[in-house]
């Protein structure tokens, strides 16, 4: 009987972290897009009205929930790749919104440093390419979530 429990968590545990690998997939693919388009609403010459606000903060604080999930679910191997990932979309985040700023209140100088920050920063594929190895491997792997190894 303990046995088909400890069997049965570890089936809902596999599929709770994969729904959180998935949401933080989602979420950064929303952000992606969403910064890219803000980035090009950015790169084009000001004029005097207000370009179209595209919402960043939105697909970003997707990216933290998706992290506090996998910050509890586990396991250690996937929650550092997903927290480095969350940091750089933290500062991207933040450079974005610096650039957006200093563009509209037309601080050529603070919005040329802001879109530097924010091009360096924006370059998140190494990030991204490791949390999804991570999930990959940890969603792959038989073994129960202790490493204990899987009775027959």
């Amino acid at each position: 009987m303990r046995e088909q429990a400890l069997n049965e968590h570890e089936h809902w545990l596999r599929e709770q972290r994969l729904q959180a690998y998935r949401a933080m997939l989602v979420a950064f693919d929303e952000y992606a897009l969403a910064t890219t388009q803000m980035s090009q609403m950015l790169g084009r010459p000001r004029t005097d009205t207000d370009p179209r606000t595209v919402d960043i903060g939105t697909p970003a604080n997707g990216v933290t929930s998706a992290r506090m999930l996998i910050m509890m679910l586990g396991p250690e191997r996937v929650r550092d790749p997903a927290t480095q990932l969350w940091e750089r979309v933290y500062h991207s985040y933040h450079s974005l919104s610096k650039w957006r700023k200093a563009f509209m209140t037309g601080d050529d100088a603070s919005a040329e440093q802001a879109r530097a920050d924010w091009s360096r920063l924006s370059q998140m594929g190494s990030f991204h390419a490791a949390f999804v190895q991570a999930a990959t491997e940890a969603v792959a792997d038989p073994r129960p979530s202790n490493g204990a190894p899987t009775p027959p």
